[in-house]
């Protein structure tokens, strides 16, 4: 049975006072509070080490990318980091594009990419899903926004157009652009017809 220490008195078991009105404290008191002191001291150097990581990201710049070493520079998964420089090399590797852009909606971040011809331009898109860092940069291949100014003005597009109209008997209404494969594919839209237009030899087929 413990003594209290200011009075001498036995204190029954399981009292955290004397008579006195000496507070009594246990072994299991003073564990406790060693475990809390210890569980700071971690948070405490948890805290420490992260600033740390944090201050040494922010004098790297492991990406090509502007937006990624910014999001890097935040503490940002660096699984997905690598995910998203993977799938934007790729896209520009495989089309020959320049990326262009970035915008969010929710956990979906989308890339703009910049593709230019000599007859025509376009921009094509992919997205990532952050709410899972192991998915992978997938390209939207529904959405293509064509530009077609420097293919209306080419004299051998017109000479093509004319000669096609005269032939089906239809008029030409516009081209689109669409993704088959790694390639921009484009066709040619007349009244009752499509044809496929290799700009390369300006041939409708």
């Amino acid at each position: 049975m413990p003594t209290c220490p200011n009075c001498g008195s036995y204190v029954p078991l399981g009292d955290h006072s004397c008579s006195c009105g000496t507070t009594i404290r246990s072994r299991e008191d003073d564990y406790l509070e060693e475990q809390q002191e210890m569980k700071r001291l971690k948070h405490q150097y948890f805290l420490e080490e992260q600033k740390k990581e944090l201050m040494q990201r922010k004098k790297e710049n492991p990406y090509k990318y502007d937006f990624l070493n910014d999001l890097y520079h935040e503490g940002g998964n660096e699984i997905y980091l690598e995910r998203m420089d993977e799938g934007i090399s790729e896209i520009e590797e495989k089309f020959s594009a320049k990326f262009n852009g970035i915008y969010s909606q929710g956990s979906a971040i989308f890339f703009k990419f910049l593709v230019e011809t000599e007859y025509y331009d376009a921009i094509i898109r992919a997205s990532y899903d952050t709410s899972y860092a192991y998915n992978y940069v997938e390209l939207i291949t529904d959405i293509v926004t064509p530009y077609f100014e420097k293919l209306y003005l080419n004299q051998d597009f017109r000479n093509l157009v004319k000669k096609t109209e005269s032939e089906i008997n239809a008029k030409f209404r516009y081209c689109d652009i669409v993704i088959f494969g790694n390639e921009l594919v484009i066709y040619a839209y007349f009244e009752n017809r499509r044809f496929f237009l290799d700009v390369d030899n300006m041939v409708l087929s």
